[in-house]
């Protein structure tokens, strides 16, 4: 019993395997317990403990070996007293141990742009690969990488034992392309150039249309279009795709209008002409007593009402005001009409609709005509602007500021946000009304004033008259602003610029001139027509102006410069009225010629 007890530190694996020797029959018949591959320490502990080598040899051949013969370990194992069966028995049972790795990240979610850092250490390892991208790599290491997507790192080993992986995953945010396009200038001249910028992010891949393609993910580039063009810069990258849009606008320089086509079915005199908001339609007023309203892209008469007309601002609506002291409401598409409007001949619509603003009348408190002249003498006659809910009829409120037996109300407009109505009286001025209350604000002193207009922001209010001037008022105040003076003859006509900065009169001493708004000064004097101007209009991107004179033409004018453009003749008698088209395209004219003209841009 002694000599199998004389090693308490030999390893479990040999105790078990001498407890086997106190059964030798048994021990003869099983298998020994192997929990690993026996290292050369095991074999040389059990042969020095004195284990028989028919033992060893079951324990090799159960368990295996864990290591290759070679001179120095077959040296250690003949010394520990291994014979030659045995070494032969541990040859035929080497099991070496498979590749053991480790593959780690110090981050494991990126954005495109940034790097993460891989580590990896093995053993029992003869070759190993990182993949993708890194192919060999030492048996231990770190590697930084900067993937563009999602991406699962793998490291492989080989060793003689067998094969191992272990991977990691890194996660990559992919942000959406951002892009930017821009334009050193908005609006250019036929042949001139403009110079177009761009910067990007996150994108691979930039196209620029029409005309360049391909292009850097960011730079310039200079182009002349020569019309207006839309720029569409497309970026691509991994995150998907952006886009941005850009419109440089190319205006002639040189603009030419030919007469499209001339209406005709007046009797007397047009003394008006406007288009619709939409261009596609436009009325026309006569002293024939009729509206006609035209269809502009046919040139067809579509519908004839009397009186003095005006669009409501979305065109669904005509209001036209007679002699007979009626306002009448027709609906555009049908030409039938809605209401009619006793005690007044004129009317306009404020900027949304929903108001109707009718003058025209007089209340008095006798209907002789003795009476009549005596209210008349000493000013007893009121003179009311009645504001009335279109879509009803219903009266709402009833201004009655003005006084005047046979001279009454001339002229009613509201400012463009709607709020504030002015209206100018012979006999006492231009009051200022709050559109929604009827409360007058206040009442501006000057009795010459007899039309009225707005300027594009609302801050000033305009009028003339029998005069050679034309006075600007502040809006909202009533104090007197600019008066502007450089005629010598009645001034017939006035409008602002699109923008507000300008505005051009027209008078009975054959010339335009421009004003510069802020200031008051005379910017110039367009000289040209051989009668009165009655007429002048600014087109809708305000570089050209339009007159019409008693000498029969229509002339056109370089609003910058004040170079005439263009003279339009065919008219045989006063041109009383011009009108550009929302889009400008289209110039209308009327004439004593009883005949409304249109006129089209000549595109290139």
């Amino acid at each position: 019993m002694t000599r199998y007890a004389i090693n308490l530190s030999l390893p479990l694996l040999l105790l078990s395997f001498l407890s086997l020797l106190l059964v030798p029959t048994v021990a003869a018949q099983e298998t020994p317990p192997c929990e690993k591959a026996l290292s050369v320490q095991d074999v040389v502990d059990l042969l020095e403990g004195h284990v028989p080598d028919a033992r060893v040899a079951l324990f090799v051949t159960s368990c295996g070996v864990d290591f290759e013969l070679n001179a120095q370990f077959e040296q250690r194992l003949r010394s520990a007293g291994a014979t030659s069966d045995l070494i032969q028995t541990i040859v035929r049972n080497v099991k070496l141990a498979g590749p053991k790795v480790t593959l780690k990240a110090d981050k494991t979610e990126i954005e495109v742009g940034e790097s993460v850092t891989l580590t990896w250490d093995s053993s029992n390892a003869t070759e190993l690969a990182l993949e993708p991208d890194l192919g060999s790599v030492p048996s231990q290491g770190s590697r930084t990488v900067a993937p563009q997507k999602t991406t699962t790192y793998r490291l492989s080993a080989r060793g003689k034992g067998g094969t191992g992986e272990s991977s990691v995953g890194i996660n990559v945010k992919v942000r959406p392309p951002m892009v930017s396009l821009q334009a050193d200038k908005g609006e250019i001249a036929r042949g001139q150039t403009v110079e177009l910028s761009w910067e990007s992010a996150n994108a691979t891949e930039l196209t620029l249309e029409p005309g360049l393609g391909k292009i850097g993910v960011s730079g310039t580039q200079t182009v002349s279009p020569q019309r207006t063009t839309r720029y569409r810069l497309v970026a691509r990258g991994p995150g998907g795709e952006a886009e941005r849009t850009l419109n440089v606008s190319v205006f002639n320089p040189n603009p030419d209008y030919k007469l499209e086509r001339t209406l005709t079915p007046h009797l007397k005199d047009v003394k008006s002409v406007a288009f619709r908001s939409d261009g596609r339609l436009l009325v026309s007023r006569s002293n024939d007593h009729t509206t006609k309203l035209w269809d502009v892209g046919t040139g067809r008469l579509l519908h004839t009402v009397p009186g003095w007309p005006v669009f409501s601002p979305d065109g669904r609506l005509l209001a036209s005001g007679s002699e007979d002291r009626t306002v009448k409401l027709w609906d555009v598409a049908t030409g039938g009409l809605l209401r009619s409007i006793t005690g007044h001949y004129s009317a306009t619509f404020n900027p949304d609709g929903s108001l109707l603003a009718t003058w025209g009348g007089l209340i008095k408190t006798s209907s002789t005509l003795a009476d009549f002249i005596r209210f008349s003498s000493i000013g007893k006659c009121v003179a009311p602007i009645d504001v009335i809910d279109p879509q009803s009829g219903q009266l709402l409120h009833r201004l009655t500021g003005h006084r005047g037996c046979l001279e009454g109300v001339s002229s009613v407009a509201f400012s463009p946000d709607g709020l504030v109505l002015a209206s100018s009286g012979v006999k006492d001025g231009i009051n200022v009304w709050d559109s929604q209350s009827s409360r007058l604000v206040h009442t501006i002193q000057d009795k010459t004033g007899l039309a009225l207009t707005f300027s594009p922001d609302g801050q000033l209010l305009a009028s003339w008259g029998f005069r050679d001037t034309i006075k600007l008022w502040d809006g909202l105040t009533g104090g007197s602003h600019r008066i502007l003076k450089g005629h010598n003859k009645w001034v017939r006509s006035v409008a602002f610029s699109p923008d507000g900065r300008l505005l051009a009169s027209g008078s009975d001493d054959d010339t335009i001139k421009l004003w510069e708004v802020l200031t008051g000064r005379e910017l110039r004097t367009l000289k040209g027509h051989g009668s009165a101007v009655g007429s002048v209009a600014f087109s809708p991107d305000g570089r050209l102006l339009a007159s019409g004179s008693q000498d029969h033409t229509i002339k056109l004018w370089d609003v910058g410069t004040g170079r005439l453009l263009r003279t339009l003749e065919g008219h045989g008698d006063d041109v009383d009225s011009v009108a550009f088209s929302p889009d400008g395209r289209l110039l209308a004219s009327g004439s004593d010629d009883d005949t409304v003209k249109l006129w089209r841009r000549v595109e290139d």
